[in-house]
């Protein structure tokens, strides 16, 4: 079990393939009860000049799925590529 975002964000994962693929169920405080945890599948190819990224999210309510309109992008990828990039 894990927690992120100070408890907003608690899953499981439950496929790890070192270098190629996690997935992981996940929900947030805003599901509600009845609302079945979403997954999300973390695909890795590696490139000659590093390693692609591919994210699926499935199983969002319809309610919730802003994540669509950038979220990942703005909350996540944006973050990570400035972290990494400052070394």
């Amino acid at each position: 079990m894990f927690t992120a975002w100070d408890g907003y964000i608690v899953g499981r994962t439950t496929a790890l393939e070192p270098a190629r693929r996690i997935v992981q169920t996940w929900r947030t405080a805003d599901f509600a009860e009845s609302d079945a945890d979403s997954q999300i599948e973390v695909l890795l190819e590696p490139l000659p000049a590093g390693t692609r990224l591919r994210l699926v999210h499935t199983r969002v309510p319809d309610r919730l799925r802003g994540f669509e309109d950038g979220g990942w992008q703005a909350h996540y990828f944006d973050p990570m590529r400035a972290y990494f990039a400052s070394d």
